[in-house]
């Protein structure tokens, strides 16, 4: 097979695509260098692995730096809290400088453990996607490039075996920290990260009817990616290993007096944890609901009472007007006919004066 016949089959890719070049690095494996798909995939897993040890050997030294000055860290983020209560804003900038300077010393980054995760995810779901592409074509070579009881790589597995091991390699990553991320013993939070390490355990598990009817090609990928991954993470806690590599040799400290050592909760209690966080959070949105409620029904209530009270003032000042007007329109009510008799007067004074003239 060459890399042409994949068009022939219709699978062709843009000059920019990156799951396309990957897929062409695959078939170039397979082609080239006459291996099976099974150790094809397998080879274009153990390369993607060993080109991101560089970045493991980095985050497992940042990871004991970071362990090691936490306590200070969540001192000082205590006191950022305290300060935040109290809307000291003085404190707050003094305890970030502090917090900065800390963390420049020790050249630590809460945030750069989540670099390898980050780098991990999208190699995995890349090659996943290329896998389950070729599988689903399907490729006439993956159904007879498959290894023990799975020769058809474009059928599922009939016994189950490779997504039993894809969940439980990828359950036992999770559990020792060889995804990058801290156990939960060493965390700032440990009983928050046992908690999610539970929930995505228990995740993984739960979506085993999900995966069982999956291309075997897929299962492969991920069962021998995750089995890479875990034993590259046991082959790198050895003192031998971890000298050579300049890898702090860390001791498990010791407890204060009267502390017990961390328990890890179990699946119920991060159960109960979730349904009490949940309750917690419906709680809290109900109260803040009745506040922002609340606070608009005064607002209205104080509106209301404004509007009022502008109108009583406004009708206060117009009250002396309005008796002033009635007291005029009285007078002239009451003036007008004194007017008329006096006009009427005049009147027939004038007319007896032009009698006695004209007599």
């Amino acid at each position: 097979m060459k890399l042409s016949d994949l068009k022939l089959i219709g699978y062709d890719h843009g000059i920019l695509s990156i799951t396309g070049w990957f897929t062409d690095g695959l078939v170039a494996l397979h082609t080239e260098l006459g291996l099976p798909w099974w150790a094809a995939i397998a080879g274009t897993t153990v390369l993607i692995r060993l080109c991101l040890t560089r970045l493991v050997v980095n985050t497992q030294k940042h990871s004991v730096r970071l362990a090691a000055v936490n306590p200070q860290i969540q001192e000082l983020m205590t006191e950022a809290k305290t300060a935040s209560a109290n809307k000291d804003t003085h404190m707050q900038t003094l305890i970030s400088q502090r917090l900065r300077d800390l963390m420049k010393e020790h050249n630590v980054n809460p945030l750069r453990p989540l670099m390898l995760p980050l780098i991990q995810m999208p190699i995995f779901l890349t090659f996943f996607s290329i896998v389950r592409g070729l599988a689903n074509l399907p490729l006439p070579q993956l159904k007879e490039g498959g290894l023990g009881w799975v020769t058809d790589l474009t059928a599922a597995d009939p016994y189950y075996i490779l997504p039993a091991t894809s969940l439980l390699f990828t359950n036992l990553v999770f559990k020792f920290g060889a995804d990058g991320v801290p156990t939960a013993a060493k965390a700032g939070s440990p009983m928050t990260t046992a908690h999610i390490r539970n929930f995505i355990q228990l995740t993984t598990f739960l979506s085993f009817p999900l995966i069982m009817y999956f291309p075997s090609a897929l299962l492969f990928y991920w069962t021998f990616s995750t089995g890479f991954t875990l034993l590259q993470s046991i082959i790198l806690r050895q003192p031998i290993v971890k000298r050579y590599l300049g890898l702090p040799i860390t001791k498990a400290q010791a407890l204060e007096p009267g502390a017990e050592p961390f328990k890890s909760p179990s699946y119920m209690d991060t159960f109960n944890a979730a349904k009490e966080y949940f309750q917690k959070s419906v709680k809290q949105a109900s109260e803040e609901s009745a506040k922002r409620v609340h606070a608009e029904q005064n607002a209205k209530r104080t509106a209301s009472i404004k509007r009022k009270q502008q109108g009583e003032f406004v009708e206060r000042i117009q009250e002396p007007g309005v008796e002033v007007n009635k007291e005029a329109a009285a007078a002239q009510t009451v003036k007008k006919p004194e007017g008329g008799r006096e006009a009427e007067k005049q009147r027939r004074i004038e007319e007896a004066r032009r009698r006695r003239a004209r007599s």
